[in-house]
């Protein structure tokens, strides 16, 4: 894992059943991004950690690179035009999304090693930036127990359909209309690479506004109810009392 920072790792609360990978966006980092998602509460008060009590929590942070838009060195998955039309361009993604997705995929397998060697004990996702290059290791992977994004887009969308090797992964994904960083045609254009083009199982959740950001509580809702759809049974007695939106 050459020239990226040892990712930041939160345990579980109780014996280690899963690991959820999780990538910050453009401009952060592993650190900042856990302490604001692990900060918030579902409708009933409780963080995503007590939802999922057996759950390790790890968040990478991605290399410093050289932004051709801010013309700068930031931290950033890999370097991107314009997120007006991602394919403007694309070359310039190209040595970040391979750097990046061999990065993801060390750490994919090393926390497959960690939960016995079952791969569907692992999720794999992120925000904006980071759900983009989780996107991309995600459809170049074996089946994952699932993957999660938020406020994202489809990166180098020009050759979805030709990479993809993964199918099967359940998806949720999620983005507010009132995004002022990543339009919400570039989420819903996300959903459809996946679930049109690449036939994947899809949940999408729209809300009215939230920002740059996942709806509070709405969006941690929708969140815990889909992860303890897809691992058979409540994440924890509490997340019994939450209801579906659609």
């Amino acid at each position: 894992m050459s020239g990226f920072p040892t990712p930041h790792v939160i345990p579980p609360l109780a014996l280690h059943t899963h690991t959820i990978i999780l990538l910050h966006g453009r401009g952060s980092n592993g650190p900042e991004f856990a302490e604001e998602l692990l900060e918030a509460r579902t409708s009933n008060g409780l963080g995503l950690q007590e939802h999922l009590p057996g759950w390790k929590w790890v968040f990478p942070t991605s290399q410093t690179r050289f932004s051709t838009p801010f013309q700068e060195d930031i931290s950033e998955w890999f370097d991107v035009y314009s997120l007006a039309d991602p394919t403007l361009r694309e070359e310039l993604q190209t040595e970040g999304l391979q750097q990046s997705v061999a990065f993801i995929h060390q750490l994919i397998e090393k926390e497959v090693s960690a939960v016995g060697g079952d791969a569907l004990r692992v999720v794999l996702g992120g925000i904006s930036q980071g759900c983009a290059i989780a996107v991309r290791a995600m459809l170049l992977s074996r089946r994952l127990g699932a993957f999660v994004g938020f406020c994202s887009w489809m990166p180098s969308p020009s050759d979805a359909p030709d990479i993809c090797g993964n199918r099967d992964t359940p998806v949720f994904l999620s983005h507010t209309k009132d995004d002022g960083v990543v339009d919400f045609k570039l989420g819903l254009q996300l959903r459809n690479t996946l679930q049109q083009q690449l036939g994947m199982n899809v949940t999408w959740k729209a809300y009215n506004d939230g920002g740059h950001w996942i709806k509070e509580p709405e969006g941690f809702d929708d969140l815990t109810e889909f992860l303890a759809a897809i691992f058979a049974a409540p994440c924890s007695d509490s997340s019994q009392q939450l209801h579906t939106r659609v």
